[in-house]
């Protein structure tokens, strides 16, 4: 988190942050709370979870200073940090992972996610040649030998 802050002044320095401060349009929480991401006070923000949450900032030898003059800046108990959304709750997904893997799973075919259908060296010669751009299998006498005595094939 404090190598966070450092990167701030680093932002600085070459103007990357002030650009992007005159109109926020990305949202820093869910709409409905309707608050906007202001690159300029991503460190009052880092700040104020780690006095929030107990965490003690570490990193750049000049913490002490980057924490000072984000005090000066802004007071930190003054600082609108979003409410998060209870991952108490029964059938709380607030990454809505359950929904996005049913549709990850619903796009693909009915088998299984990994596997070793994509290994081609679990392939036969045929079905290597099958799958091939040029008709060719890509594993030579010496790649099938070496797997049959258990080597690992590399690339390079």
């Amino acid at each position: 988190m404090g190598l966070w802050m450092f990167a701030k002044t680093v932002f600085n320095d070459q103007g990357w942050v002030e650009a992007y401060d005159e109109e926020p349009e990305e949202s820093l929480v869910p709409k409905k709370d309707k608050k906007k991401w202001v690159p300029s006070s991503f460190d009052s923000l880092i700040l104020a979870y780690a006095r929030k949450y107990n965490i003690t900032l570490s990193g750049p030898r000049k913490i002490d200073s980057l924490i000072e003059d984000c005090e000066q800046e802004i007071a930190t108990e003054d600082v609108d940090l979003p409410v998060p959304e209870s991952n108490n709750l029964p059938k709380s997904d607030p990454f809505s992972f359950a929904s996005n893997l049913k549709k990850y799973k619903s796009d693909r075919s009915t088998r299984k996610i990994g596997g070793d259908k994509l290994d081609i060296t679990t392939f036969k010669s045929a079905e290597r040649r099958g799958a091939a751009f040029d008709g060719r299998d890509p594993l030579g006498r010496d790649e099938i030998t070496s797997l049959k005595e258990g080597l690992v094939l590399m690339v390079g």
